[in-house]
């Protein structure tokens, strides 16, 4: 009998320099003209488009994405998603040495941008080793013959019991085998096309940490970053599909739905929490968008829970 010696692994390899450990894990199905608020994160984030198209900004850059494109966002750094189409994405936080602080304790993985929050940079989790090679955040796309077998992993991954040690380190495993083809495809090539843009999440910023004072204005927002009004109204049409001010009461109007489905208090309060200072305008626009008055609506959404209840 013979057998075949391979050679003792690199004391350079990457495997013998990182531990990564998974953090939380969701699969979301967004509209069309889902605007997601800015966030930082405290550790990488693996999001895989498995349909629809979007785009993801991430600091001064827009990538834009389709099904099959994969994307890793790194730590601290501010960016959100805008769906162009319905979307479903896949999304895989983790580190690279097990060292990130939100792994192993009760802190929120992410920290919304226009929230009191503070974030704490030192927390964050550490880049990989410099043989790595690639920057981050890194896009790109598999070819359509590795789709397939790609979306099979996710899934195993997904469903993977980790209630046993096996099944731990098999989840293990099919994340180490995910992380290598993105790393195969990022080192060959199959980049995504992004562009430069330094301001519009800026702006966006602005609005989402400040959209409750009813005295907002789009052009103090355009002032601030050194904009037109009409200038800073074509860039959010081009990124949202909204202008400046529909983007400001969509805003708005999310924060309405959530309190009138959440809290007791009077619409009046809402209508003024919210940022709405005409109460006309905020109930004609709201039953534009809702087909119903704001009573209408919390009554509504009150049968609809005490039926599931029963």
């Amino acid at each position: 009998m013979s057998f075949k010696l391979f050679p003792q692994t690199s004391p350079d390899s990457l495997l013998r320099k990182i531990n990564p450990s998974i953090g939380p894990v969701c699969r979301t199905k967004w509209e069309k003209g889902h605007v997601e608020r800015n966030r930082r994160i405290y550790d990488y984030e693996l999001v895989f488009f498995g349909s629809g198209s979007g785009r993801v900004l991430a600091g001064d850059r827009v990538f834009f994405c389709k099904s099959g494109s994969m994307i890793i966002i790194p730590p601290a750094l501010p960016h959100c998603t805008i769906s162009d189409t319905q979307t479903e994405r896949w999304c895989i936080h983790f580190d690279w040495f097990g060292d990130c602080t939100a792994h192993l304790s009760e802190t929120p993985v992410f920290v919304y941008t226009e929230e009191e929050i503070p974030f704490v940079e030192t927390e964050t989790a550490q880049p990989p080793p410099e043989n790595v090679g690639l920057d981050f955040p890194l896009c790109c796309e598999l070819a359509q013959t590795e789709l397939g077998k790609f979306r099979h992993l996710l899934q195993e991954f997904f469903l993977t019991d980790t209630e046993t040690p096996g099944g731990e380190l098999m989840r293990q495993g099919i994340f180490l085998t995910i992380l290598g083809n993105v790393l195969t495809f990022a080192s060959g090539g199959h980049i995504s096309a992004r562009i430069r843009n330094s301001r519009f999440l800026a702006a966006k910023n602005i609005i989402d940490s400040n959209f409750t004072d009813s005295g907002m204005n789009c052009a103090d927002v355009a002032e601030k970053i050194g904009m037109s009004v009409n200038h800073l109204a074509k860039l959010f049409c081009s990124m949202t599909g909204l202008t400046t001010m529909e983007y400001l009461t969509m805003r708005r109007m999310e924060r309405a739905r959530e309190l009138l489905l959440n809290t007791q208090e009077g619409i009046a309060e809402i209508m003024e929490q919210c940022g709405f200072s005409d109460a006309n305008y905020f109930s004609r626009y709201f039953r534009k968008k809702h087909g119903m008055s704001p009573t209408q609506f919390r009554e509504s959404a009150s049968e609809i829970k005490e039926d599931n209840a029963q």
